[in-house]
């Protein structure tokens, strides 16, 4: 399909570790108007599961900055340079959990926030789990925890979980785990 709009000219707002912010000047139906974009190179999320008959699964607790409050959620971060998805969520599961995983599963890809950023996210299932060394980022402060995913989707309800990219992941994880006729292949 054909794309409506068509980028005109583009000017640098903000130059980040992680992000990029543009005004871009666009056409659209004959008319200018302008878009604001934030550039990021995509991120990793994954859902450690550590005991799939009792369907527990390991979240983490940690500071947002820009939501001024602690957040429960999935382990994620964001890609490094030329780094694949799945060598983020394997980096990133030892550095924020202290777990490393025999398998990795992708079970969805998605955006979080279309309207204004390009941000790609890669959701991963992380089986065969065994302790590893946990290596935070010098400025992440991260709690382990330990949930069924019972717990985890009636936290949800609770509104004790906000985060989209958790959110989007434990329901797909639900989904997987609940389908009739079907087993799951983790």
């Amino acid at each position: 399909m054909k794309t409506p709009e068509k980028l005109l000219s583009r000017r640098l707002g903000y130059k980040g570790k992680n992000i990029t912010v543009f005004s871009d000047i666009i056409s659209l139906k004959g008319r200018k108007l302008k878009r604001d974009l934030i550039t990021h190179p995509g991120s990793a999320v994954i859902l450690p599961i550590l005991d799939l008959k009792n369907k527990t699964i390991i979240l983490i607790r940690q500071y947002r900055y820009a939501a001024k409050m602690y957040m429960i959620e999935a382990p994620a971060g964001t890609r490094d340079k030329g780094e694949s998805t799945l060598a983020c969520a394997k980096r990133e599961i030892m550095e924020e959990t202290g777990y490393k995983a025999k398998r990795f599963k992708k079970i969805v890809n998605f955006y979080p926030t279309p309207g204004v950023m390009n941000e790609n996210m890669d959701v991963y299932i992380a089986t065969g789990l065994t302790p590893a060394v946990k290596k935070p980022d010098w400025d992440e402060d991260i709690e382990v925890i330990e949930i069924t995913l019972d717990k985890a989707l009636n936290l949800i309800e609770k509104g004790k979980i906000r985060d989209a990219k958790t959110i989007t992941s434990l329901l797909m994880l639900e989904r997987l785990l609940n389908s009739k006729g079907k087993k799951p292949h983790l």
